[in-house]
């Protein structure tokens, strides 16, 4: 079982829209903020909204070769999917606040392998929906990719 290409893209669009809906907010501030009185004003709020919805584009994720990759904006990590626990969901709080929820979205969680760590990737933020599909394929790959559990025996032919 493969996790479709498709599927996995969903993990980048709402970073973006997010991205553009700041970025038309910050044109519409910039133009609501009399710009000939303040030159300053178009760069102080269009250039970071134009930086933000730049790198948004660099978010995704992918699997190649027994290998999750998962691009956030400034930051590329892999994880061998052998060496993972089932991926799991949690809701989205936000990044900075941790504590506001935002219904219907979702993000994924990974762990190492026996660990009780958890990782929670906040780039990863998809619709509730998308995201308990893509962590059960995910799942599925790991649990795959990890073979037995130690201590099975296995049968001779």
């Amino acid at each position: 079982m493969r996790v479709e290409r498709s599927r996995l893209r969903a993990v980048g669009r709402v970073p973006r829209a997010l991205a553009l809906v700041y970025l038309a907010l910050g044109v519409l501030g910039s133009v609501a903020a009399d710009t000939a009185d303040n030159p300053v004003a178009v760069p102080v709020i269009l250039v970071p909204m134009l930086l933000l919805a730049v790198v948004s584009f660099r978010v995704k994720a992918w699997v190649h070769d027994d290998t999750l990759t998962i691009r956030s904006y400034w930051r590329t990590r892999r994880y061998l999917l052998q060496d993972l626990d089932p991926v799991t969901t949690e809701p989205y709080t936000g990044w900075w606040a941790g504590q506001v929820g935002f219904p219907g979205l979702d993000v994924l969680v990974l762990s190492a392998r026996g660990s009780w760590e958890l990782e929670v990737r906040q780039e990863t933020i998809c619709l509730t929906r998308t995201a308990n599909r893509l962590a059960e394929e995910l799942s599925a790959l790991v649990e795959e990719a990890a073979g037995p559990p130690v201590g099975w025996d296995t049968p001779q032919p």
